[in-house]
């Protein structure tokens, strides 16, 4: 439609130049006069409507996890006395799999459009909502004029948590509960997730899509975690940590991105928010061993602390951290990423071995696997135990 009002005006214009200038003829004077008046008038709808327009758009959160569906409401306004019969709408926000971006015909004047967008979440994060582009047209298709909106505000996306763990107890009384680390429902609980880029894996994947039926009716598909050990690493966290707060322990979080980061272990909700947002930003950049990251924060933590040692690595720092946790009446349990499943190096079973011989209770998770099952699991079959077996160290042949 756009070619054709183009080929139109430029008909008349170019046709009735030159039969003015080859006949002379009154007729295609008015031609010529009739595409001028056809292009002077598109340009000024076209400017008039653009600089009429007003665009809003409203989300009912800021903040939301990864599997969710986020709603966001676009409306755009015509407040001149011209009908805006072509408004492009595109979002140019970066969060992978974004909708928004619509085309818009025939907004009557002094009225408005409105249309709600619906994304399906599937990567952690901030991200700025916006910037919106409006591209604006007139009847012909001759003119654009683009308004550019800057993001006013940012979407933050928490890491997926699985909210279905399960730490089974002992119905019988007088023995031992045997949720994890219940030893002491006193004593913190540390994290202590290993972010350094050389130990870190991937496989090669693509970010799905998400069915259309799904999102007319805002329903939530099943979302699988990226083959990424930095990316699994980051939901054992945030699930650990959601788990222990929501049962009143005190949690920190130590890790070191681009800069060293330590939480203080805290047991309130607001505790939850900052370390899930601390994770949803993490990068994988590090350059500390695991062994470097206790080395520097273990001789700060309180005797009888439990520590959650999450990692990918597959080298002898593992069991340094662990011995040097163990050496301090510290309580480390070792949450093992298998690399090779990941596409990275082998030995993770070897080294999950080698700690189970040092007394260090060990999960160790494959890629693809169901983390909420693997890890009640894992809980199930070594906390029934009594659980001085491992408040007492047992040194690697390392020390």
């Amino acid at each position: 439609m756009k070619n054709i009002g183009r080929a139109l005006v430029a008909l008349l214009i170019f046709g009735g130049l030159f039969g003015s200038l080859v006949s002379g003829a009154a007729f295609y004077s008015r031609l010529l006069y009739l595409g001028l008046l056809l292009f002077a008038v598109s340009w000024l709808w076209v400017a008039i409507v653009a600089r009429s327009l007003r665009f809003t758009r409203q989300a009912e959160f800021w903040r939301a996890s990864v599997g969710d569906i986020f709603k966001e409401q676009y409306e755009v306004k015509n407040t001149s006395y011209l009908s805006a019969l072509w408004v492009e709408v595109y979002n140019q926000m970066s969060l992978p799999t974004a909708s928004g971006s619509r085309l818009l015909t025939r907004i009557r004047p002094r009225e408005k459009q409105s249309y709600v967008a619906r994304t399906w979440l599937t990567r952690r994060g901030g991200f700025p909502l916006g910037p919106t582009l409006l591209v604006v047209s007139d009847p012909l298709g001759l003119f654009r004029i683009q308004k550019r909106y800057p993001a006013e505000k940012s979407l933050i996306i928490l890491p997926m948590i699985m909210k279905r763990i399960h730490w089974p107890t002992s119905a019988r009384r007088g023995q031992l509960m045997v949720k994890e680390f219940e030893q002491d429902p006193q004593a913190e609980v540390w994290i202590f997730l290993d972010a350094q880029q050389k130990v870190q894996a991937q496989k090669s994947f693509e970010t799905p899509a998400m069915p259309l039926e799904n999102l007319l009716f805002s329903r939530k598909p099943k979302l699988t975690l990226p083959p990424s050990t930095l990316e699994y690493e980051i939901s054992i966290a945030a699930s650990l940590a959601h788990y222990f707060i929501e049962h009143k322990r005190a949690v920190g979080l130590v890790m070191q991105d681009r800069a060293y980061n330590m939480i203080s272990a805290e047991r309130s909700e607001r505790q939850e928010n900052k370390i899930l947002e601390t994770l949803a930003f993490l990068e994988g950049k590090g350059n500390l061993s695991i062994a470097a990251l206790v080395g520097a924060q273990a001789r700060q933590l309180p005797q009888g602390s439990s520590v959650i040692l999450i990692t990918p690595a597959v080298s002898l720092d593992v069991i340094l951290a662990a011995d040097d946790l163990q050496r301090r009446n510290l309580h480390p349990v070792v949450v093992l990423l298998a690399a090779e499943s990941f596409d990275g190096p082998r030995g993770s079973d070897k080294l999950a071995f080698q700690l189970k011989e040092q007394r260090v209770p060990v999960c160790l998770i494959y890629c693809d696997a169901d983390l909420a099952q693997t890890l009640s699991a894992f809980s199930s079959s070594n906390f029934s135990q009594d659980l001085t077996t491992w408040q007492r160290p047992v040194l690697s042949h390392l020390t």
